[in-house]
């Protein structure tokens, strides 16, 4: 076998320069010349996710660091990294990313394959790498493939398919036997299933990996001698549940094995089965956390029904009840908070993505990558944060009073002699016609991106403005739901009236407005 592509040095990572050029570069180029492009971004939120992980775990390991705040500063003052240094570390290990190797395959198991009754298997297709393909128990989403199809495909993008496969593979069903370890396991979400990655950018590819280096107090593992990332190692534990050995170990868990099969230069197939899981449910520095009811710690994740901004509060704020504080916000934006005095030359404002998938079970129902702006100021004002938990419990009032509104018009369509005694059955269905064909949600992202922009400003002004344009769009929200529904009988019309009264007086009821001091006019939206 022919040692083939080496990740080092051939194109596969998508980025693009300062000016906006799109191209494909090795991680040896997009490292040394990290000052020089602005952002590494695939179609796949899922790659663009994983790619990220895999390269701040190279930095990790061949900067020695940041080792504490201290050397954080030091390589944040320079404006690039020292490209000797990042050449020796990769020329010690070059010969560990070629992603067709006898030996030591990329993120692989030398010689492995599945094996059945009478022998070795055919390898699967290359659409397992994918998740937005109909694999397995994946739904048809944007793709009509299924897992017998017959695809080839080139290195670079195996490449990206297979780093995303290791951080983000779903769980379900039955791991397969082969000829290194007999049975495996049963799948087992990767480590980036649970919870979001999320990730803050800056100008510069450089300030988005320093802005998400972790100095070891902020990475949630002990330090360990044996930590090394995956490429580092000489053998394959065999699969099973298992502890990280440390930070690094965490950040390149390999969570398949697998091997890819290559015929003159393209990728025709995958051998695949379960290698290892996380032995308990450890934190993912990069996800926020919530506490329940209960006071457990749990990732936040992305919902089908909920866009993230709505639960945003777990990026920006501390939880505080008397006698309780927890700060569950991802480790960068902690880190960031407590240098924000370092990086002003970057602005009040910095950008964070979101990126994730959701699933149910082994399905996978849909993947999402969302921007959201940071106010420097938000992360280390207390004031500031209560405000904006306060501002999204309102919004979410205003989306309860708008349900109540269309349950009320729902109820006197049905029945209008008598609405309390509706029929239940059809009301239900008119109810959630109403709200399916609400904008309200969608219409709240702006603004709410808007209020996070004007809070630092004048906190007062940006909560009463917000409010109002709650207010605003319940109504709009209303009104562009109901013509659907809404005939031109006296009965419908009738309905529409009473549920258009009972939203304003919810509304004026449970909404808290502050009104701004010298502000005397009602102000628009």
């Amino acid at each position: 076998m022919e040692k083939r592509f080496n990740l080092l040095d051939e194109p596969w990572i998508p980025c693009s320069d300062l000016q906006g050029e799109q191209q494909l570069l090795g991680i040896r180029n997009i490292l040394i010349r990290a000052h020089e492009f602005k952002e590494i971004r695939d179609n796949s939120p899922l790659v663009t996710a994983s790619i990220h992980r895999l390269l701040l775990a190279v930095l990790h390991r061949a900067l020695d660091g940041p080792q504490d705040r201290k050397h954080w500063l030091g390589l944040w003052g320079r404006g690039q990294w020292d490209a000797t240094t990042l050449t020796a570390y990769f020329e010690r290990w070059r010969e560990r990313f070629f992603l067709i190797h006898p030996q030591d395959p990329f993120f692989q198991v030398a010689r492995f394959t599945i094996i059945g009754k009478d022998g070795p298997t055919e390898p699967a297709s290359t659409t397992k790498l994918k998740h937005e393909l109909a694999t397995g128990n994946n739904p048809t989403l944007f793709d009509h493939s299924n897992e017998n199809s017959k695809e080839a495909i080139s290195c670079d993008e195996a490449a990206r398919r297979i780093v995303a496969t290791q951080y983000f593979g779903i769980g379900g069903g039955k791991g397969g036997t082969s000829n290194l370890f007999s049975e495996h396991p049963y799948l087992g979400h990767a480590p980036l299933v649970n919870g979001v990655f999320t990730l803050l950018t800056g100008p510069t590819l450089f300030h988005t990996f320093m802005l998400n280096l972790l100095v070891p107090q902020l990475r949630g593992f002990a330090d360990s001698a044996e930590d090394k990332p995956v490429w580092e190692n000489n053998a394959f534990p065999p699969p099973g549940d298992r502890s990280p050995l440390g930070y690094l170990d965490y950040l390149t868990f390999q969570a398949r094995c697998m091997r890819l099969v290559e015929q003159d230069g393209k990728i025709h197939g995958v051998y695949m089965a379960q290698g290892h899981a996380l032995a308990a449910d450890f934190q993912n520095p990069s996800s926020p956390y919530r506490l329940t009811k209960e006071g457990a710690q749990i990732a936040v994740n992305l919902n089908p029904v909920k866009a993230f901004w709505r639960d945003s509060y777990s990026l920006y704020a501390r939880y505080q009840e008397p006698g309780m504080q927890y700060d569950g916000r991802p480790a960068a934006l902690r880190q960031v908070a407590n240098l924000s005095d370092h990086i002003s030359s970057l602005g009040s404002i910095l950008n964070c993505w979101v990126l994730g998938v959701a699933n149910d079970k082994a399905k996978v129902l849909f993947w999402r990558h969302e921007e959201m702006p940071v106010p420097v100021n938000l992360l280390t004002d207390e004031e500031m944060q209560g405000k904006l938990i306060f501002a999204l419990e309102e919004c979410e009032k205003g989306g309860r009073c708008l349900d109540a509104a269309f349950e009320r018009m729902a109820e006197w369509v049905i029945s209008p002699e008598d609405a309390h005694k509706a029929n239940k059955d059809n009301r239900k269905v008119l109810h959630n016609n109403l709200r399916n064909r609400s904008p309200f949600w969608e219409s709240m992202e702006l603004p709410f991106y808007r209020f996070l922009r004007h809070l630092p400003q004048d906190q007062e002004m940006a909560y009463s403005d917000w409010i109002r344009t709650v207010k605003l769009n319940a109504h709009k929200a209303y009104q562009q739901a109901a013509p659907g529904i809404q005939g031109k009988s006296a009965r419908e019309l009738k309905a529409h009236a009473m549920g258009e009264s009972y939203l304003s007086y919810l509304l004026k009821k449970e909404l808290i407005e502050i009104q701004p001091e010298g502000d005397d006019n009602e102000g628009t939206a």
